[in-house]
């Protein structure tokens, strides 16, 4: 079996890094999009393998367009910088099934991809 994809459209350097972060001892591959342009098409043709999508709700992407059309193939993640809560009930009604705030915390990440994609919690001894 092939290891999760995690899609991540942000052009913030700090989402990446924390996304990068929160899936370094996983069994992830992360595919980073800087920006919105060609994000539809890479959506639309991610496949089966594309596991989830981190959607960076940033004002300059089209953020809430990419959220609906993801929702169509795989779970998707809003990513809220300092948002309303009208923003976040938005981002549901687009398709995200779970959304974080910016600055995003990579534990509290990686418990939220665990969560999203039904792997349960590694016990500690």
């Amino acid at each position: 079996m092939s290891s999760p994809v995690i899609l991540l459209v942000s052009a913030d350097a700090a989402v990446v890094e924390a996304v990068r972060s929160a899936i370094a001892t996983s069994r992830r591959e992360l595919r980073h999009l800087g920006s919105d342009y060609g994000a539809m098409a890479v959506i639309h043709a991610a496949g089966p393998q594309t596991s989830l999508a981190l959607v960076d709700l940033d004002p300059t992407l089209h953020g809430l367009e990419l959220c609906r059309a993801a929702a169509q193939h795989m779970p998707v993640i809003a990513l809220l910088g300092d948002a309303d809560r009208s923003t976040e009930e938005n981002a549901r009604e687009h398709g995200a099934c779970g959304c974080l705030r910016k600055p995003l915390d990579p534990p509290r990440v990686q418990a939220v991809l665990d969560e999203t994609l039904g792997v349960e919690a590694p016990l500690e001894l």
